[in-house]
């Protein structure tokens, strides 16, 4: 009879102890999930905040472009130096090149771009549409000489930052022709009246 207790007794220890291993198991396998859920997350957050850097990237370049080659266009036809015409006529033509490469990019970022630029740069633009024949290269310069310096500054960043190899190759490339349109601006504001 002792051992028919003894034996029941280690019966319901070993089932109990077999109960408790599988409620851990289950314990286990529900607090991985739950992690490797909450880590499934993070790349979402990440791709989501990564998303939106593009696409901050990508809405100010086709602003920056867009008021590039309208200041430009104006000082095509309203310039009296035929320096500021000539600078204008190619930032137009290498800003019209930059816009297509701009626009391709959104298309693999799925990002949707501005057709108009800021209120801001409205402003600007009616300045110069307002400005007198005589004045209108002295502005139109000095326009160029900080929009292209703020542009040098935020792509520099964008080059330093960015884990995408395409928005970097672009960024690198247009780093050097905003370089060479300050450099060519710098140079014809010394020399203008």
């Amino acid at each position: 009879m002792k051992n028919s207790i003894v034996k029941l007794f280690l019966s319901l220890v070993i089932v109990g102890l077999l109960g408790l291993l599988s409620c851990k198991r289950e314990l286990i396998v529900e607090t991985e999930t739950s992690l490797s859920s909450e880590n499934s997350n993070k790349p979402h957050i990440v791709d989501s905040e990564y998303k939106e850097d593009m696409a901050e990237i990508l809405v100010d370049a086709a602003e920056f472009n867009l008021f590039q080659m309208k200041i430009s266009k104006l000082a095509q036809q309203k310039g009296t130096s035929i320096e500021v015409r000539e600078l204008a006529r190619d930032i137009v033509e290498q800003h019209a090149l930059t816009e297509q490469q701009v626009s391709d990019l959104a298309v693999v970022h799925e990002v949707m771009l501005p057709g108009v630029f800021s209120a801001e740069k409205n402003e600007e633009l009616n300045k110069l549409i307002k400005t007198d024949s005589k004045a209108f290269d002295r502005q139109y310069i000095h326009t160029v000489i900080e929009d292209n310096t703020d542009a040098i500054d935020a792509l520099s960043s964008v080059c330093k930052e960015t884990i995408d190899p395409d928005i970097k190759e672009w960024a690198d490339e247009k780093l050097v022709m905003l370089k060479t349109h300050l450099a060519e601006a710098n140079r014809i504001w010394k020399v203008l009246p």
